[in-house]
C-alpha cells in the first residue's frame, strides 16, 4: 500500500488524522491536514510545487561508466530509470524481482537505477531498504520515499 498521495506536484503522507499536519515531501513549505492546507504565500498546496523542476526530471539524465556509450546506452538507461521511478514513486515496498517483473527490466538494472535515484543529478531521492521475511534469507525490499532536494 502506498504511504503517499500526490496533489498537483506535491507529495504528502497519506496518514492523516485531525491532530497532525504533513509537509510536502519536496520541502517547499506546503502542508496538509485532515481539515486544512496551507503553505508559503503564492504557493497552492494542491497545485504546482515550486521545488519540482519543470519538464521531465530524466530528460537530460547523465549516465556514465567505463563502457558507457551514449549512442547505445542513453535511451535504454533513460527508459529504465523512468520506468523504475514511475513505479516506485507511490512509496510501496517491492523486491528487485517485483520491480523487474513490472518494468520488464533485469533485476541488476533495477538495482542500478535505484542507486542512480539517490544521486543529486537524478533527483536525490531517498531509497529505503529493509529485509523481507527472515533476515538470514537475504531477501530485500525497497521503496522510494521523501525527495531530499530537487534542482530547479
Amino acid at each position: 500500500m502506498a504511504d503517499t498521495q500526490q496533489f498537483g506536484g506535491h507529495i504528502y503522507s497519506k496518514r492523516l488524522d485531525p491532530l497532525s499536519t504533513h509537509d510536502c515531501h519536496h520541502g517547499c513549505g506546503c502542508w496538509i491536514s485532515a481539515t486544512d492546507a496551507g503553505g508559503p504565500a503564492g504557493v497552492d498546496p494542491f497545485g504546482d510545487c515550486p521545488k519540482v523542476p519543470k519538464g521531465d526530471l530524466f530528460d537530460n539524465a547523465r549516465f556514465n561508466g567505463h563502457v558507457y556509450d551514449p549512442e547505445f546506452d542513453q535511451g535504454r538507461l533513460t527508459g529504465q530509470i523512468k520506468r523504475v521511478h514511475s513505479l516506485m514513486i507511490d512509496g510501496g515496498w517491492r523486491t528487485l524481482d517485483e520491480i523487474a517483473d513490472t518494468t520488464g527490466d533485469p533485476p541488476a538494472s533495477v538495482s542500478a537505477q535505484l542507486r542512480h535515484l539517490r544521486k543529486e543529478r537524478f533527483g536525490s531521492h531517498n531509497v529505503d531498504k529493509r529485509a523481507r521475511g527472515a533476515r538470514e534469507n537475504g531477501l530485500w525490499e525497497y521503496r522510494l520515499t521523501t525527495i531530499r532536494s530537487m534542482k530547479t
